[in-house]
């Protein structure tokens, strides 16, 4: 992937993480259980790493 690419999908990455983690810590448990909760806040961390490390480490 061009250097470009590699910085729209790292961009990409890190606004759906963003919504993932805002999810996750936001949204009440008495609406989604708490299983799920912890599971988009762990998404959205996972995603938020690996778009950090496409748009700034992956650059050719």
């Amino acid at each position: 992937m061009s250097g470009t690419g590699s910085k729209i999908c790292g961009l990409i990455l890190i606004i759906i993480s963003i919504f993932l983690l805002l999810g996750g810590l936001y949204l009440p448990a008495a609406v989604i259980p708490v299983w799920i909760l912890r599971g988009l806040d762990i998404a959205g961390l996972i995603l938020l790493a690996v778009g950090i490390v496409m748009y700034k480490v992956l650059k050719r």
